[in-house]
């Protein structure tokens, strides 16, 4: 048997030798999915042991954000009206809302107020105020199908200003989730996909 770590090259056995690894780190090891070369140091050990939970770490991370962004193109199928639903074949899922605050900042609302003295919009201002929409619309959509429906009618859409010259605006989006009989049933498929993201997360959580 070596008497030096066959990755470092330190010697590990004598008085002056480097630990080596516990019971305990070698079983945390196995529980990782791999096992410690014989005559590994302590060090080399514990090294290995942290890069395989970063790497796992990272590959969890990587799926969960996979599973999110399917379930965010699964909600793009929702489809929004402002009108009632056209047609009779349908289950009321009930009332779905959703909001979001936008922060201009200062520099933007004085460039606003600029812009509106001279009859213009200002650009930046009302690409936030769309951002602010489009987070709502996505928020909107997830809403319907984890109420169980597959598209929203009679949508309202209200803008609020939240601090008084500071620059916040709320956005606020309202509607009723319906089952389109006519339209494909996508809460299943988003639960299966939103409950093994929730799994994940408590999972790495835990850790």
């Amino acid at each position: 048997m070596s008497e030096k770590c066959p990755i470092c090259g330190k010697k590990t056995k004598g008085v002056f030798g480097v630990a080596e690894p516990s019971e305990e780190m070698l079983k945390e090891a196995r529980a990782l999915g791999f096992s410690v070369p014989e005559g590994v140091c302590y060090n080399c050990t514990w090294a290995s042991i942290e890069q395989e939970k970063h790497n796992s770490g990272e590959q969890e991370k990587a799926e969960i954000n996979k599973l999110a962004e399917k379930m965010t193109i699964l909600a793009q199928r929702v489809e929004i009206s402002t009108f009632p639903p056209v047609s009779a074949n349908f289950i009321n899922k009930g009332i779905v809302s959703t909001q979001a605050a936008i922060g201009t900042g200062p520099i933007m609302t004085i460039t606003s107020a600029f812009a509106d003295a001279f009859g213009e919009e200002s650009n930046a201002y009302g690409e936030k105020i769309r951002i602010g929409f489009g987070l709502c619309e996505t928020r909107l959509k997830l809403r319907a199908i984890e109420a169980g429906g597959n598209s929203v009618a009679g949508l309202q859409v209200t803008y609020t200003e939240l601090t008084s010259g500071h620059g916040m605006i709320l956005v606020c989006m309202t509607g009723t989730a319906i089952l389109d009989n006519a339209m494909p049933d996508i809460s299943a498929v988003y639960m299966a996909l939103k409950n093994k993201k929730e799994s994940m997360l408590a999972i790495f959580a835990a850790k």
